[in-house]
């Protein structure tokens, strides 16, 4: 699928229409070994953050931080030197939060 995203900068720029409601959609590929795309959609121009955590629920890597317009948009998580094991994705937006698992092997 060849979609007009702005890989690398986690300022994605919006396609189609714009959604519903606020979705973070699982990784892929998952699991991974050294970086992965995760994708969320956004209903309303707003705020933004999305954080990878490890398994104790600290906050690692931040991938987004700030405003962004409504629609779809990506970002990519270079693991870099993190271990292997169970990460999780947290999306946050207006008082409302989506986490979900990611399996990083190396």
């Amino acid at each position: 699928m060849n979609e007009p995203y702005d890989y690398g900068t986690g300022i994605g720029e919006p396609i189609g229409t714009v959604p519903e409601m606020a979705v973070l959609s699982q990784n892929a590929p998952n699991p991974f070994s050294t970086y992965s795309s995760i994708s969320f959609n956004l209903p309303e121009n707003g705020a933004v953050r999305v954080d990878v955590l490890n398994d104790r629920g600290q906050v690692i890597t931040m991938l987004t931080d700030g405003f962004r317009i409504a629609g779809r948009h990506l970002v990519i998580w270079q693991s870099g030197d993190v271990p292997s094991g169970l990460y999780y994705c947290r999306m946050t937006i207006k008082g409302h939060t989506e986490t979900f698992g990611m399996m990083l092997m190396r």
